[in-house]
């Protein structure tokens, strides 16, 4: 064994020596871990290792010991079978470095564990050798120059220690123990070991600075390194190691005596045995095989006089069989640069070669054909034609041509020549290209017999060509592109002349592909004569021959060849064609700049095709010849055509081409086209295709033609978008628009008010614009902002279901383009600047908002510059505001700027004062003209009323009032007035609550209001204010309105009408409604005298918040109804003479019950139906056993789908789910997220129809589903349920219990315990109630007994657990039937002969008698038995019932 340490303490390789004594280590911590990595399990070491690395000190006591320990246990780290375990190793080397002092302070312990360390840099495992070499150099401190070369030379002596120990001494056993690692394991990792030390050996040598050359002399003599050599098979990466060595030691030769010459010569040819069979697949030497042969040239190279013999002559008789199989392998798949390391190789053994004398001790024989035809011949050109890439057959080729020249440089010329032309023969007979023909060519004109070479081919050629010999086509193609590459243009031309009398004197030739491939290469040289075969190609045309010939044509005519006949030609061409198959004529005319003249044969018929448009295609290569291209357009409604055609000088514009470019924006030319015209001629073409696009992605096509956007188009958007405003309904906009009621300044248009008119054309043009970036005029910044604050409105008036989200991102990007081009001058505003309006677009704003007739258009200018006032800050008015026209006071003053306004300016007061005092001003018969006007304005200084003189308020009061006793007060077109005196009077109230005077025409207002909505239901803005001033009035002075609402909210028109528009402006109003119902809420008498309205409400209509308030309004009539229901119920079966009476059934409302089973489940129905389920689950509350029993035959079937339909619907993961007890009708937007309505149901289900839900999940299939419904219910229902147990039972305990009977309640076990004791003996009941209530069964347990029977005691616990599991009892119901049953058997009542128990679940008692047998039966039990028997005897006596009631 050799010891690698060199400090005084043994350090070895193997696996047994050397082991490091981890008590010398004191810190507790560092031995753990150094104990850990003499563990077998690279797990373990891998951990420990990671620890190591941790280390951030080490004190002086352990410095030493750690030093030592990690030393001995380094090498047997670094050559572990673990990659991970190599790593960290060389990593923690590195650490400990660091750790004690760096290089310097353990510069003594280096040569113990360098080598190791070095060896490292030389794993096969890249990540090993980078990670080894990396911090290697850290601990040289980056100085590349000294770790690659200073480091070798310092540390020598260790180093070739290390290497000998490897390779003299070591072996695959030494190195593992084999009680742990299998044999291959053990063989694999000395293999690396050894492949590692073999290329540090060889970074030695290469360095030239070996002082202790007897050493290596010793390790490269020795039989034991060169034994591995054999290991080509199993390790590529050692055998290939082993080669750089030999190449190394034998390149320079300084290193090299007789003995390691033949040592190693020896061992090669005895070792390696490369050969290619059918086991031996020669990829498996693809790793190695160009080092292979690069050692191998190095070996041919070397020649010492101290070594009598060669290489080769030390393999003896075996040299040659060698070579031959070497050279079998050929490239492996690997590299084309292969052959040119063969063709040194050659050249190497060429030079090596003896003179002819002595040739009988060679390798290989220059000068023997024998062997020449062997190595070229059999070996060298075969590999040639099974070489699959083109690479690899030129380095091939040129590596036989270099291989044949050292032959013939020794061969007689005859038999090289021979050698040449069979060579030649089998090359050009192969797939080759013109690259490899290159090469032929380079040798061939070495050659000295070129011109015998050619000869041997040209006849059998010519027969080929003639008799169409597909046998001889790659000979043929191949050779005569070999003449060309040659340069001798005579003997090529002197072939075709051959072959054009060879094909001309044949006549039988048909299909002859051969010779069209011939002449279309010919084609690419335009050198050649070849017009007498081209004049023939027509002639062989047939119905199967058609494709070649046209193929040839084609090239014919794209060639630079000059053939003169050739429109003659074509003519021949297309009169075959047609006689043979008129199908391919197609084909003809599509070949590219096919030439054509109107007056020839093909001419003349295009012309007499171009009227069907089945051709339009193929004509559109000949619109040159005269009359093709009107003969198209008259007849093509192909918009591909039309491109093609657009642009022609004798194309006018029409319609139709107008639309063709539309629908082809993108198109470069119709661009080119479109910028040709007069915008005059396309303009309103442009606009009207914008305006009839289906979808604004229809629009990406047009893109491209933005440009077009100019002035004149931009006129033409703009009227039509103001002609189309102007439909907008003035009334819906009174609720919600940014100037809120000045929109009444506007004058209302004519037309249908039964739903407002919106223009979705509008938002096309929206988006057309929003693509245009080249427009900054005033004009076009203005349409930019009017389309914006169209989309508001657009989304208002829109039906809710009809609502684009979509929209929202393109007001915002068309209010970015507003304002961007748009700056606020308020000189401009306020009339101190007379800026130009074309060039100012708030000079035109102001203009347009300054028009004395105010249409919507104005309007929208106003809002415009309302927003260019809210980013305005304080400033000073000089002008009269007075002076202003109203739409730009209202933009004024309903502008973010008032908050920075200074309101006591003069000038402002005087406009307040003005507008009120105009108010007292008004004629009768001016009220819906001037007063309308300045009744709007004045309701922009409701926040400032108190600042109003009450003397001027009171007569502006007393005028109003007249207003409403004039004649016009119950016209059509008051209803405006109605709206503004609405807002008016509700503003003076919130600031003036105790104002009597505005009370009473508060009061006297509504009630008109409310009785004119009746017969006006599209005055969706009256109902709303109108609300909104009931709202004030009951908050401050009360009143009752509740007849009155009544009319409004069970109105068929009226829901009709809304339902009809369904938009935010009637979700507006019906929210405003809530609002007083919430204030003021109809009594029950007016509820219950109006039932089936209010159900209707739900059921029947589709607007939700029409919905919410039928279902609030009934929420609480249903709960406080049934109370009085259960009262009547009960005392009807307590009466014993009702036959005169009608009974009372327990029913539920049939319209709500309609609604659950007829309603689809879509977003429209949704609503109506899980609020008629929280309807029909208000019943249930607080009602009895008999009565639930009822109701729930009415739906039990339909809970299924309910509950199918909640857990469809919701996110039974949903975390922080609060108070599903409660559930707030008015405040949830059920539209938006359904979830706290479906969740609130689910726990109303389980609450009062807990058995049946049992049922339903129990038939889930889906195990994951209910696994989630249990989680859900058990951590977010069940102990809300068990809670209200134990409070229900605590309310009941004082009524329950008595001297006989107590109740003790366990929350913590979730136990209820009925004790009693009779005659101081005991009997107990215990109810367990589970997690997972009511989804769980509840167990009822009878631990203790007295007096009872078992039959009679196990009866009762079953019929109380019973009324729990199977019929949606109630646990106190549960307690009390048990109860009555124990305290009527003590009391002597007979028990029922079928269940045993006293009191029934519906709580009657035994009151049928057999009269033969005596037994008591309930009418229950007894009337199941006779259904279940088919008959009517006594169930223990058998004889037939007559029934007999029990007094």
């Amino acid at each position: 064994m050799s010891d690698l340490g060199y400090n005084g303490f043994p350090v070895f390789l193997n696996y047994f020596s050397g082991i490091p004594d981890t008590s010398l280590i004191t810190n507790d911590s560092l031995s753990i871990q150094f104990k850990a990595l003499l563990k077998k399990d690279p797990t373990t070491k891998e951990k420990a290792l990671g620890e190591l690395i941790k280390l951030q000190q080490v004190n002086d006591d352990n410095a030493d010991a750690l030093i030592t320990c990690w030393i001995q246990m380094y090498p047997k780290l670094a050559i572990d079978n673990s990659k991970n375990v190599r790593v960290l190793s060389h990593q923690v080397t590195s650490h400990i470095v660091s750790v004690l002092g760096g290089g310097k302070s353990l510069a003594k312990y280096f040569k113990s564990f360098i080598p190791i360390w070095l060896m490292g840099t030389y794993e096969s495992d890249k990540v090993v050798s980078t990670t080894s070499y990396k911090e290697l150099l850290v601990c040289f401190a980056n100085d590349k120059e000294k770790l690659d070369t200073k480091v070798w030379m310092i540390f020598e002596e260790p180093i070739l220690q290390f290497i000998e120990s490897v390779i003299m001494i070591d072996t695959w056993s030494t190195l593992s123990d084999d009680r742990y690692v299998t044999k291959d394991d053990s063989i694999m990792k000395y293999e690396r070991v050894l492949g590692s030390v073999v290329l540090m050996l060889n970074k030695m040598i290469l360095l030239n600075q070996i002082s202790n050359m007897d050493k290596v002399d010793h390790i490269l003599k020795s039989n034991q390194l060169w034994q591995w050599l054999a290991c080509y098979l199993n390790n590529g990466y050692l055998f290939k190691t082993i080669l750089i060595l030999i190449k190394s030691v034998f390149n320079g030769g300084m290193l090299v005596n007789k003995d390691i010459h033949k040592v190693v010569s020896k061992s090669f040819f005895k070792e390696v045995k490369l050969k290619s069979s059918k086991s031996n697949n020669p990829v498996v030497y693809k790793s190695f095989i160009l080092q292979f042969w690069s050692t191998l040239d190095t070996l041919t190279k070397f020649k010492d006089p101290r070594c009598k013999k060669s290489f080769w002559q030390l393999g003896g008789s075996k040299s040659f069989n060698r070579l031959v199989d070497y050279l079998k392998l050929g490239p492996c798949s690997l590299d084309p640069v292969y052959y040119i390391i063969l063709s040194n190789f050659f050249e190497s053994l060429y030079d090596q070669t003896p003179t002819n004398e002595d040739n009988e001790d060679v390798v290989l024989n220059f000068s023997s054909k024998e062997d020449g035809e062997s190595i070229l011949l059999k070996i060298l050109v075969k590999q040639f034609t099974n070489l699959p890439l083109i690479t690899y057959k030129i380095k091939c080729l040129e590596c036989i041509l270099r291989v044949w020249t050292l032959f013939a440089n020794e061969l007689d010329p005859m038999d090289s020549n021979d050698l040449l032309k069979r060579i030649f023969s089998i090359v050009l007979e192969d797939k080759v290209n013109a690259n490899i023909l290159e090469v032929l060519v380079s040798s061939m004109k070495q050659a000295d017999n070129v011109d015998d070479i050619l000869k041997n081919y040209t006849e059998p050629i010519c027969r080929a060509i003639s008799e169409n010999d597909f046998q001889m086509e790659r000979l043929t193609i191949n050779f005569i592109q070999l003449l060309a590459l040659l340069d001798t243009p005579e003997v090529l031309q002197q072939l075709l002349d051959l072959i054009s009398t060879s094909v001309e004197e044949n006549e039988s030739l048909v299909e002859p592909t051969l010779l069209f491939q011939v002449m279309m290469f010919i084609l690419d040289h335009n050198k050649f004569d070849i017009t007498t075969l081209i004049a023939l190609a027509p002639m062989y045309i047939e119905q199967s021959f058609i494709d070649i010939p046209l193929k040839f044509l084609k090239k014919l005519v794209s060639s630079s060849y000059h053939y003169e006949d050739i429109e003659q030609l074509v003519d021949d061409y297309f009169i075959k064609i047609q006689a043979v198959d008129p199908n391919q004529l197609v084909s003809l005319l599509e070949i590219k700049d096919l030439p054509v003249s109107i007056d020839s044969e093909v001419g003349k018929w295009l012309l007499g095709i171009s009227t069907n448009p089945k051709y339009s295609q193929v004509l559109l290569k000949y619109l040159h010849l005269p009359g093709i291209v009107n003969n198209i357009l008259s007849n093509s409604k192909d918009d591909d055509i039309y491109l093609l055609l657009i642009g022609k000088s004798d194309v006018a514009v029409s319609n139709e081409i107008l639309q063709v470019c539309w629908r082809n924006g993108d198109n470069l030319g119709v661009q080119d086209y479109i910028r040709s015209l007069d915008p005059e001629l396309y303009t309103v073409s442009f606009r009207d295709f914008i305006l009839n696009t289906k979808s604004t992605t229809d629009q990406d096509h047009l893109k491209s033609l933005l440009k077009l956007c100019n002035d004149s188009l931009l006129g033409l958007l703009q009227d039509y978008v103001k002609d189309n405003i102007e439909h907008l309904d003035v009334d819906s906009l009174l609720i919600s628009n940014p100037l809120q009621h000045n929109v009444a300044l506007v004058r209302a248009s004519d037309g249908d008010k039964s739903k407002p008119i919106i223009n979705g054309n509008i938002l096309k043009l929206g988006h057309f614009i929003n693509n245009v970036d080249h427009l900054k005029t005033s004009q076009f910044t203005i349409l930019c902002g009017i389309i914006s604050e169209y989309i508001l409105d657009y989304n208002l008036l829109n039906n809710l279901v009809e609502v684009n989200e979509d929209l929202i991102l393109l007001r915002t990007n068309l209010q970015s383009k507003f304002q961007s081009g748009t700056s606020l001058d308020l000189g401009v505003v306020f009339g101190e600047d007379g800026s130009n309006s074309n060039s100012n677009p708030c000079a035109m704003l102001v203009e347009y908002v300054n028009y004395k007739d105010i249409s919507m258009f104005n309007f929208y200018c106003a809002r415009l510059l309302k927003q260019l006032l809210d980013n305005s800050t304080a400033f000073e008015v000089t002008t009269n505001l007075t002076k202003l026209s109203p739409l730009l006071i209202a933009a004024f003053l309903k502008s973010d700027m008032m908050e920075h306004f200074n309101k006591s300016q003069q000038n402002y007061d005087r406009l307040k004062n003005y507008v009120f005092a105009e108010i007292l001003g008004v004629k009768s018969n001016d009220i819906m003209n001037s007063g309308i006007k300045w009744l709007t304005l004045s309701l922009n200084f409701l926040d400032e009323i108190e600042t109003i003189p009450s003397q001027r308020l009171n007569m502006v009061l007393s005028q109003l009032g007249k207003w409403l006793e004039s004649e016009k007060a119950y016209d059509p077109e008051f209803l405006t007035v109605r709206v503004l005196l609405s807002i008016f009077f509700g503003g003076i109230m919130n600031h003036q609550p105790e104002n009597e005077k505005v009370y009473e025409l508060a009061n006297t207002l509504v009630v008109d209001n409310l009785e004119t909505i009746t017969t006006t239901p599209q005055s969706v803005s009256l109902r709303y204010f109108t609300f909104k001033l009931m709202k004030v009035i009951i908050k401050n002075q009360g009143g009752d309105y509740n007849e009155l609402l009544l009319d409004i909210l069970i109105n068929k028109d009226i829901q009709l009408y809304d339902e009809n528009i369904n938009n935010q402006v009637v979700v507006n109003c019906y929210g405003a409604l809530q609002r007083v119902i919430e204030a003021q809420k109809p009594s029950f008498k007016i509820i219950g005298a109006n039932l089936d309205s209010f159900y209707s409400l739900v059921t029947q209509r589709h607007i939700a918040s029409l919905q919410r308030i039928g279902v609030y309004l009934l929420h609480d009539f249903i709960i406080n109804e049934q109370q009085e229901f259960v009262i009547e119920y009960q005392l009807q079966k307590s009466t014993l003479n009702n036959n005169d009476d009608t009974p009372i059934e327990a029913k539920l409302p049939q319209q709500l019950l309609d609604c659950i089973t007829t309603t689809n489940y879509d977003t429209i129905t949704y609503g109506k139906y899980l609020w008629s389920w929280l309807l029909i689950l208000d019943h249930f509350k607080d009602i009895t056993y008999s009565i639930r029993n009822s109701y729930i035959l009415q739906v039990e079937k339909e809970l299924h789908n309910l509950l199918d339909f909640i857990v469809y619907h919701v996110d039974l993961t949903k975390p922080g789910l609060l108070e599903l007890e409660h559930y707030d009708i008015l405040n949830d937007d059920l539209e938006l997220d359904p979830q706290v309505l479906l969740f609130h149901l689910f726990y109303l289900c389980l609450k009062y129809l807990g058995s049946l839900t049992q049922s339903w999940l129990n038939g889930i299939r889906d195990r994951q589903l209910k696994n989630r419904i249990e989680r859900f219910t058990m951590k977010n229902i069940s102990p809300i349920l068990i809670n209200e147990i134990f409070e229900d039972i605590t309310k009941s305990k004082n009524k329950l219990s008595n001297d006989l009977m107590t109740l003790k309640i366990n929350q913590v076990t979730n136990e209820i315990k009925s004790t009693y004791v009779i005659d101081e003996q005991t009997m107990e009941m215990i109810i367990k109630i589970p997690e997972l209530y009511p989804l769980a069964n509840v167990t009822v347990d009878g631990p203790l007994r007295l007096g009872v029977n078992e039959n009679q005691w196990k009866a009762w616990l079953l019929a109380s657990q019973r009324i729990i599991s199977l019929t949606n009892g109630s646990v106190l119901e549960a307690i009390e039937t048990f109860n009555k049953n124990v305290s009527y058997h003590f009391s002597g009542f007979e028990e029922c002969a079928i269940c045993y128990s006293i009191l029934h679940q519906d709580h009657s008692l035994p009151s049928k008698t057999c009269s033969t047998c005596g037994n008591k039966f309930h009418a229950a039990c007894l009337y199941k038995w006779f259904k279940s028997s088919g008959g009517s005897t006594c169930p223990l006596c058998r004889t037939a019932f007559n029934f007999r009631t029990r007094t």
